[in-house]
């Protein structure tokens, strides 16, 4: 959802909008990889 709203700002000619929102990716993406190595050691036990 937040990279398909970047991507439509970017394709809008709103790019300066679209990089505020890139470190809230970026953030999001880091947790997501933190919870699925959670879910890893989880299925490995």
């Amino acid at each position: 959802m937040l990279a398909n709203e970047i991507i439509d700002l970017s394709n809008n000619g709103l790019g300066d909008s679209a990089d505020l929102l890139l470190p809230e990716l970026n953030e999001a993406s880091h947790q997501l990889v933190g919870q699925l190595d959670k879910l890893r050691g989880l299925l490995d036990q």
